[in-house]
């Protein structure tokens, strides 16, 4: 059992010391120290008087605090774009490689060197060259006749006669031949490289004498499975401690309304969408719901649902009510001959449904690839812009969704683009902007282009080397606005940059029926290509937000599913698994291509 010792020096107490301290003046010292928090996360470190010259709490929270404040604007000297670049990267002037490349070719020194000294010669001399002119030629004679004795001498000879002198030969190479042998015994030095390494270590390949260190010393090849295996032996799980802190906190949230009745080793989080179990304080009604997004969990005894309409559709409703004026239809079905538009708005031609997951997956809504499509088909039919909203969504992006019903109804806040100046985009600012304000958000993009109002990014554009079609060579990977607001002309400015200061020849991208007409790829010069086939997403029914397709195709289910199948297809392999499908409208495809 570790000895008991005071919290300000430090020193070993007796047992019978039942106080913290070894003294008064350690107590007094410890309790008029201020409090140390970590510079980067604000935990609490310790008292001032304890902690010397202790700042952050540990290397990841000092590394990312000098990343986020080492950082500077500076101004390519080719393109004159503003880029952003660490402190420590002095020599970097220039934004980017293509830059760089068109830089060396049009501005390289030599070249502006040897074009000044033209001008100035023509100017002084009227010649590009002033061994052109025959002053300076006769001159030159002159010279070598009285120093060497011939008009036309080369030093050459006497070049020659000096490396003789010195070195005992004329060619350096044979030189350099000699010394390697007298000193290695070679003249290879990978020969002698490779001798050393054998004598040394045993092998010529340093990274399988690192594997095999690892794997004496630590079982495994790979740190972070070592850090991982260790961490769930510690704590259960990969990501415990920050789900435990964030049980407690929502149970003490929560307190006053209901009880928990399933444990923090059960919580996964309020980003995924699980069902849990509670005990309401008021009726003791026993129910389940989710918390995602930090969303409450409802009783229906003491908050009943009065009609067949679902609650999330009355928010989206509510919503809808507080931005627009005009007349709102719920639950029509007369426009569509008998089938239900959730909610209709006549006047902008524009339907909007509500889907829950559950009822809307394959299995057991019985809604298969072409039921969203054929009513979003129907509907255009007439003329409607039908958008589906998944429940998921407006649970975990709900900022998002509004924004977009925002813009269908033309209340967003207006910035024209003429107003704003493109910068190249970091990629940590790029992600956050992405999971905030686009409704697929992150992407891998290399290419980052924004779009800066008084110093705050307001529209984003990114490309991609294009992934699905090889074709071309760029893809549009993401577009969007900050949350309420419409950037004219911002998509315009945007690509007509890109497309004139990179080297592109083609581009493509896709735009979601579910949500979008794809009118604003039209707008910027692109031209529709095709509609591509519906695509699906998997769901388990005790997991939460449903997962693209790409993550289960079939050569990657071995490690993502407990019983697998070879013989079986990635559909019947999932259902084994307890896995469900849903299914979007497809997407409208675009094309560029340099004329």
């Amino acid at each position: 059992m570790p000895y008991k010792r005071c919290n300000q020096c430090k020193k070993r107490l007796s047992d019978k010391n039942n106080n913290s301290f070894c003294n008064n003046i350690c107590e007094n010292l410890y309790i008029n120290s201020a409090d140390i928090f970590c510079k980067f996360c604000n935990i609490l470190l310790g008292k001032q008087s304890t902690i010397k010259n202790k700042i952050f709490c540990n290397n990841v929270c000092h590394n990312k605090h000098q990343q986020k404040t080492n950082l500077e604007n500076r101004n390519c000297i080719y393109c004159n774009i503003d880029f952003v670049v660490t402190k420590s990267s002095k020599r970097k002037k220039l934004c980017s490689i293509k830059c760089e490349n068109l830089y060396t070719k049009t501005c390289d020194r030599n070249n502006k060197r040897k074009n000044t000294l033209i001008k100035n010669n023509l100017e002084k001399h009227g010649v590009e060259s002033i061994f052109s002119l025959k002053d300076i030629q006769e001159k030159s004679k002159k010279t070598k006749l009285e120093k060497y004795g011939d008009e036309k001498y080369n030093n050459l000879i006497k070049a020659n006669k000096t490396k003789l002198d010195r070195y005992g030969t004329t060619n350096f190479s044979d030189k350099a031949k000699k010394t390697k042998l007298e000193k290695y015994g070679t003249l290879d030095f990978n020969d002698k490289s490779k001798q050393t390494k054998l004598y040394k270590y045993g092998t010529l390949d340093f990274s399988n004498k690192a594997n095999k260190t690892k794997l004496d010393r630590y079982g495994t090849t790979n740190f972070s499975d070592k850090a991982k295996k260790t961490t769930i032996e510690k704590y259960g799980s990969y990501s415990k401690i920050l789900l435990k802190k964030s049980f407690k906190r929502l149970e003490e949230k929560y307190s006053s309304i209901v009880k928990f009745l399933f444990s923090e080793n059960e919580y996964v989080g309020v980003n995924e969408y699980k069902k849990y179990q509670f005990e309401c304080l008021r009726c003791s009604n026993i129910f389940v719901d989710d918390m995602c997004n930090g969303s409450s969990p409802i009783c229906r005894i003491c908050n009943p649902i009065i009609s067949n309409i679902s609650n999330e559709e009355k928010e989206i409703l509510s919503y809808i009510k507080t931005i627009y004026d005009g007349e709102i239809i719920e639950n029509d079905r007369n426009t569509l001959s008998g089938q239900e538009i959730d909610i209709l708005i006549p006047r902008l031609n524009l339907g909007i449904e509500y889907n829950g997951i559950y009822w809307h997956s394959e299995l057991v809504g019985g809604k298969d690839k072409h039921y969203h499509l054929n009513k979003t088909k129907l509907s255009l039919d007439k003329n409607i812009q039908l958008i589906h909203i998944w429940d998921w969504e407006w649970h975990c992006k709900q900022d998002i969704i509004k924004s977009i019903l925002l813009s269908k109804m033309g209340k967003s806040n207006r910035i024209f683009a003429r107003k704003c100046e493109i910068k190249q985009v970091i990629n940590d600012e790029k992600s956050m902007f992405l999971n905030n304000n686009h409704i697929q958000g992150n992407d891998t993009s290399s290419i980052r282009l924004g779009l800066y109002h008084n110093n705050i990014l307001v529209s984003l554009m990114t490309f991609v080397k294009s992934r699905y079609d090889k074709k071309y060579q760029y893809e549009l990977s993401r577009y969007c606005n900050i949350l309420n607001t419409n950037v004219i002309g911002g998509a315009s400015k945007l690509f007509s940059y890109f497309i004139k200061n990179y080297d592109v020849n083609s581009i493509v991208t896709y735009s979601d029926r579910r949500l979008f007409t794809g009118n604003l790829y039209k707008q910027i010069g692109m031209l529709f290509v095709n509609n591509t086939p519906s695509g699906y997403h998997y769901f388990h029914k005790n997991k939460g937000v449903p997962i693209e397709r790409t993550h289960f195709q079939k050569h990657k289910l071995k490690e993502k599913i407990e019983k697998f199948d070879i013989t079986l297809s990635e559909w019947q392999n999932m259902q084994i698994n307890g896995y469900d499908r849903i299914w979007d409208c497809g997407h409208f495809k675009f094309e560029w291509n340099r004329k």
